[in-house]
C-alpha cells in the first residue's frame, strides 16, 4: 500500500523581517514548515551591499527544499513576493500552490526598486525606515506602542541587489495561486485586486482571492485566519494528489 503524500509549507518573510514573524502561523499548521531567513538579516552594511537576488533565491530554495515532503505550498508575505516565483520554479517538481499574502507584486519584468518605494543609500543598502513610519505601515492594527517590541527584531537594512532585480512570474502562471489581501493594509500591497481592470487579476485570471480584516502584518495579528486559509489550501493539495 503506497504511503500517504507528505505536505509541507515554505514561508518567505518580507522586508526587514525574518523567520520569527511566522511563528504564530507555524504553530497553528498541522504540517512541517520551513520559515526561511533570507541573507541579510545580520551582517555589516558592506556585506549586505554584496547580496544578490540569486543569493536570496538560492538560500530560500535550499531551506525549503530540505523539507522531507512530496508536495509543497510556497507562501510569501510582503516583500517575499519577489522571491517566491523563482523559488517555486526551482522546486517545481513539488510545488502545488503559491500563496501571496499582502505581497509586493511589481509589474512583470520590473523590479521592486522601480516602484519608487525605497530610499537608496550610497553604500548599496535600504536602511530601516524610521520607527514612526513603520508604526504607521506595520502596526496600524496593533495596540499602541507595539512598534517598541517589534523594532529590535527588525533588520537594520536590506540589500539593494535583490530589490533591483527584474521579476518574472511567467513560470508560475500554470500553478494554482491564492492572493490574501489585508483589508486594513495601508501599504497598498495587492490593493488593486478588487478592481475590475486589475493588471494582476488579468495576469492570474484563475487565482483565488481571499480577504482578511487586518493590517499589513496579518501573519502576526491575524494568525488564526491566515492559518485557516493555509490549512484549507493544504487539504485541497492533498485531495488533488
Amino acid at each position: 500500500m503506497p504511503r500517504p503524500l507528505q505536505l509541507g509549507f515554505g514561508l518567505i518573510h518580507g522586508g526587514f523581517h525574518g523567520a520569527w514573524c511566522w511563528s504564530e502561523v507555524v504553530r497553528r499548521l498541522a504540517w512541517p514548515c520551513a520559515a526561511v531567513d533570507l541573507p541579510g538579516r545580520t551582517g555589516s552594511r558592506e556585506q549586505l551591499a554584496g547580496i544578490t537576488y540569486e543569493d536570496w533565491v538560492q538560500s530560500a530554495t535550499v531551506q525549503i527544499g530540505a523539507l522531507a515532503v512530496d508536495r509543497l505550498v510556497i507562501v510569501a508575505h510582503s516583500l517575499g513576493g519577489i522571491t517566491l516565483p523563482a523559488v517555486a520554479e526551482r522546486l517545481s517538481d513539488k510545488v502545488r500552490h503559491c500563496v501571496f499574502i499582502a505581497a509586493v507584486m511589481p509589474p512583470e519584468g520590473r523590479a521592486f526598486a522601480d516602484l519608487g518605494h525605497i530610499a537608496e543609500a550610497a553604500d548599496g543598502v535600504w536602511p530601516k525606515p524610521p520607527s514612526e513610519a513603520l508604526e504607521r505601515s506595520l502596526c496600524n492594527d496593533m495596540p499602541p506602542g507595539s512598534i517598541d517590541g517589534l523594532w529590535p527584531k527588525l533588520a537594520q537594512a536590506e540589500p539593494l541587489g535583490p530589490l533591483r532585480h527584474a521579476i518574472s512570474r511567467r513560470t508560475i502562471l500554470r500553478t494554482p495561486v491564492t492572493f490574501i489581501r489585508a483589508l486594513r493594509d495601508v501599504t497598498g500591497c495587492l490593493g488593486d485586486l478588487d478592481a475590475g481592470d486589475s493588471p494582476l487579476r488579468a495576469e492570474f485570471p484563475d487565482a483565488t482571492i481571499e480577504h482578511v480584516e487586518a493590517g499589513h502584518s496579518l501573519i502576526m495579528t491575524a494568525p488564526d485566519e491566515v492559518a485557516r486559509l493555509l490549512t484549507r489550501i493544504g487539504k485541497d493539495v492533498l485531495r488533488a494528489g
